[in-house]
């Protein structure tokens, strides 16, 4: 591609010298030569030739590749979804209870009380009140205070100082050194310089990107590790010592003492003695009576209610969304590349024409 580009530069340059020849111009007798470089050359007369050739071109026809940014526009299609609320009237059914009148006739049933007489004979109990002697035997309580010894046992509080061995765990600090962890860092290498071939200019070519593992500097913790002591602390103790004392306690005693007694006890006689009494006894009797009576009868009616239910459907959303990309395009623009400069006479000497040449041809 490379020697493509720089045969194609090659002949567009020869083009360009080709068409940039320089014209001639007559001027009393001289043409006058007009290179790229705008000197003027003075040729001689008709026919004659100068001795000398022309100035070399001060300046080289090139064709140098520039990179032009195109930006092209297109559509990207994104699907996306949206929720719609849809709202819907539904209908439930209510039951409820309606209660009619209605009217028939029935027996009600009317209760009549009147009274009766009746003579029956009964037997009136007739109450009389008499007594009668009962002995019985009691005993009666006696009390006598004695005094009786006893012996008890009292409770003395002793204190007692002992030693007593205590366990106990304290923490020491120890300081170890960690190893830091192994991390994955990346590296680029160095680059280099390169001359672009089309363009000649120099261009940087970065280095490659690689990873590498890398181990981080240690690290100290500090742990701390139980210690287990045993240590004598002395520890008063309390204990109780019985001891047996001797006292004498005033005590009631009773004794039980018989006796005779008399009392007189009331109690009723009773006896019966009939008797012929006239008694109204009251009498029901029942008669029925038509009546017209009015009832409510219950009744379900039943009844649709609308009600409205909302309800999230999804829905899918095409958008086309611009999206824009640029590249660049290889472009020869013809540039001029400046040559060093020669010193060239102004007016050049000519000599007398020769039978096969001529100044106006050119050469």
């Amino acid at each position: 591609m490379q020697r493509r580009v720089m045969w194609i530069g090659l002949l567009a340059g020869v083009l360009v010298v080709a068409a940039a020849r320089p014209a001639g111009a007559s001027y009393f007798g001289t043409t006058m030569l007009e290179g790229t470089s705008g000197v003027r050359q003075t040729c001689c007369l008709s026919g004659w030739r100068p001795t000398a050739t022309a100035c070399p071109q001060p300046s080289l026809p090139w064709l140098s590749l520039r990179w032009e940014p195109r930006t092209v526009t297109f559509y990207r299609t994104v699907f996306r979804t949206e929720w719609q609320t849809i709202q819907r009237v539904c209908y439930r059914t209510v039951y409820r209870t309606e209660y009619v009148e209605q009217k028939r006739l029935v027996q009600r049933p009317v209760w009549e009380t009147y009274e009766r007489e009746v003579k029956e004979t009964v037997w009136r109990q007739v109450v009389e009140e008499r007594e009668r002697e009962y002995r019985y035997t009691v005993l009666r309580p006696v009390w006598e205070t004695v005094e009786r010894e006893e012996q008890f046992t009292t409770w003395r509080l002793v204190e007692e100082t002992v030693e007593r061995e205590v366990c106990r765990t304290r923490f020491r600090p120890v300081v170890e050194e960690v190893p830091g962890p192994v991390v994955t860092r990346c590296v680029r290498e160095p680059g280099c310089w390169t001359v672009d071939p089309c363009t000649g200019l120099p261009t940087y070519v970065p280095g490659r990107v690689r990873f590498e593992q890398v181990q981080c500097p240690p690290r100290r913790v500090v742990r701390y590790v139980p210690v287990t002591e045993t240590v004598k602390i002395p520890v008063k103790r309390y204990r109780w010592v019985a001891e047996t004392a001797t006292r004498k306690i005033p005590v009631r005693v009773c004794r039980w003492v018989r006796e005779e007694r008399v009392c007189r006890v009331p109690y009723r006689v009773c006896k019966l003695v009939p008797q012929t009494v006239v008694r109204k006894v009251p009498v029901r009797r029942c008669r029925y009576v038509t009546e017209e009576v009015v009832e409510r009868v219950p009744r379900v009616v039943s009844e649709r209610i609308p009600y409205t239910v909302s309800y999230r459907v999804p829905r899918v959303v095409v958008d086309r969304v611009p999206c824009s990309y640029t590249y660049y395009v290889p472009r020869l623009v013809p540039t001029a590349v400046p040559l060093p400069r020669f010193h060239c006479p102004t007016t050049l000497p000519c000599t007398p024409p020769l039978p096969a040449a001529g100044c106006s041809t050119g050469s």
